[in-house]
């Protein structure tokens, strides 16, 4: 089973989208590899605001 940081990974990659785009004020670097890596897991605040930077919402998530 697939977790929410590896999905966002392939729906970054699937938009063209780079890390800086998507998480820049949001979460640091570091914490952005493990997080699409399914090492560590985020709240929804900051979930909501990567999925704005993503443009889906939760639902499509």
């Amino acid at each position: 089973m697939t977790n929410i940081g590896e999905t966002i990974h392939q729906i970054r990659l699937s938009k063209g989208l780079t890390q800086q785009e998507v998480y820049s004020g949001i979460i640091s670097r570091s914490f952005t590899s493990r997080f699409e890596s399914g090492a560590n897991d985020i709240g929804a605040s900051k979930l909501f605001a990567i999925l704005d930077n993503l443009a889906i919402s939760a639902d499509e998530l």
